[in-house]
């Protein structure tokens, strides 16, 4: 079973959340936000996974099946935001 701990933060819905599960602000110190790199990071990680895995499932969905429309915007969901995060970091590093 997995414990929660009371966040202290306005931001967090419910001010809880699981124990042992650090925000990327508590990491770099920084304020939570766009602008944060290690936030940048993580939402970088949960994408690629997110991308790998509908490519993957394509590959193995028929051209017939139903569910290859989903899987096909999920998979161009994540690359946009992806290239759109990529293109934020590109911005935030200019400055």
């Amino acid at each position: 079973m997995r414990s929660w701990i009371r966040s202290g933060r306005p931001d967090v819905p419910g001010g809880w959340r699981p124990a042992g599960i650090r925000l990327p602000a508590e990491k770099t110190g920084e304020r939570p936000g766009l602008d944060n790199p290690a936030l940048h990071h993580d939402l970088r990680n949960h994408l690629t996974v997110i991308l790998g895995f509908a490519e993957l499932l394509l590959v193995q969905t028929l051209e017939a099946d139903a569910r290859r429309r989903d899987l096909e915007a999920i998979r161009d969901a994540a690359a946009a935001a992806l290239d759109e995060l990529n293109a934020a970091e590109r911005r935030r590093i200019l400055r």
